[in-house]
């Protein structure tokens, strides 16, 4: 097979880390002579990091960013630097389908995609790459000619390492594993830790006096800087303590260890995890490590929203009217926001979201954390809904049959 770029498109943090990573690993490896580009494009949920952290990824041969992107569509020139090759292929992960497709057509690159649900613009790519046949089926009631849908598994469950270590990390966090231990995770973005930092150090207080010997985690996203963290805090009554061992602390009692990195060692060692819904709700139930998703909708003015509606909701004064209204709307008809309980449509796990209050959440987490057989029952299940890995490997080998079909 002769060299080729490979021009992936993607848009915020969930995507790059769960989607992006373990398949560009998969390709770096198998088809050496493939550029990997990657296209970051302009999304309301991005942390402003995700360029930061694509560069660090071995195998990337370059970076387009949102600005980059947008210019290069409005002017028609392509980014400064990158000479694309005349033969390619752009694969979609994440944001918007018609970035891919304009794209596609600018360098005159067929286009497939990695999709768990979006289906627009079915007409201009050779493939969808599915998770599993429950999606396929969805996607075929929505028009999609079978012959086109290709299951390769979750890319979520190759992003987890078969192989984890937390045992070792939990010895530098100087951790009890034979009492409880309870990780929280307050979100990547500020409009999520301005409120669920706070909630959860109430929420932990509430659990440590019921349960004295529990050990809490924060964990806290690569995405958003420590400036930000402490910019979350101010005025909240909730002390930054730095030194050896990072800690959070309310005034009234609530106390959680910081942990900055080590993210999938520190659920790994867990008993209970609770956590915003995203990506992380899927590599969790990778581990099989029991949860509780928490998604407050009481403060919609924090919450970005999908496509068009997201700078309809900017309008002075209406805009937010418009928001409220959409946001009740969503928390009313939608069942689950955690993807294992989204991928089975039933409960694995319990989820709060609308108006939460910690005192709920804090008595359910007792309850989780004082049932073994519950949590053991809850790991089982799981782990049989994230399915086995390879799904990098399928999807490489569906890059290879489509450059060598051309």
């Amino acid at each position: 097979m002769n060299p080729f770029d490979l021009v992936i498109v993607t848009n915020s943090a969930g995507e790059l880390s769960a989607y992006v990573k373990p398949t560009v690993e998969e390709i770096h490896k198998s088809i050496p002579q493939a550029r990997v580009i990657l296209v970051l494009t302009p999304c309301q949920y991005a942390t402003g990091r995700e360029i930061e952290e694509a560069k660090s990824y071995p195998g990337i041969f370059d970076v387009v960013i949102p600005q980059e992107y947008t210019r290069w569509m409005l002017k028609g020139n392509p980014p400064q630097g990158i000479t694309f090759r005349e033969t390619g292929l752009v694969l979609y992960m994440g944001g918007d389908l018609l970035h891919a497709v304009i794209i596609a057509k600018k360098l005159k690159f067929p286009a497939v995609a990695y999709t768990q649900k979006n289906v627009q613009w079915a007409g201009q790519f050779k493939a969808f790459f599915v998770p599993d046949e429950g999606v396929k089926k969805q996607l075929m009631a929505k028009g999609v000619p079978e012959a086109k849908l290709k299951v390769v598994g979750d890319l979520m469950v190759d992003s987890v390492p078969a192989s984890v270590g937390g045992e070792a990390a939990a010895k530098n966090w100087k951790l009890d594993l034979s009492k409880p231990v309870i990780s929280m995770m307050p979100g990547s973005r500020p409009f999520q830790t301005d409120y669920m930092l706070p909630f959860f150090l109430e929420t932990a207080r509430m659990v440590q006096k019921v349960i004295p010997d529990v050990q809490i985690l924060m964990i806290l996203s690569p995405y958003i800087t420590e400036e930000e963290i402490k910019k979350s805090l101010k005025g909240s009554g909730i002390i930054y303590s730095q030194g050896e061992t990072k800690f959070i602390q309310a005034k009234n009692g609530g106390r959680a260890q910081i942990v900055n990195n080590l993210r999938l060692e520190a659920l790994s060692v867990s008993n209970l995890v609770l956590t915003v819904p995203g990506t992380n709700t899927a590599q969790t139930a990778v581990l099989g490590v029991p949860m509780i998703v928490v998604f407050p909708l009481d403060r919609p003015e924090g919450i970005p929203l999908e496509g068009i509606a997201d700078w309809f909701c900017r309008i002075p004064f209406f805009g937010m009217l418009i928001k409220r209204t959409i946001v009740n709307v969503k928390s009313l008809t939608t069942r689950f926001f955690a993807l294992p309980n989204i991928k089975q449509n039933r409960e694995i796990v319990p989820e709060f979201h609308g108006r939460v209050s910690t005192k709920e959440v804090a008595s359910k987490a007792i309850h989780c954390l004082r049932d073994e057989e519950w949590r053991k029952e809850v790991s089982r299940e799981l782990k049989e809904a994230m399915g086995g890995g390879g799904a990098a490997s399928r999807i490489t080998d569906e890059i290879i049959r489509t450059m060598e079909s051309k």
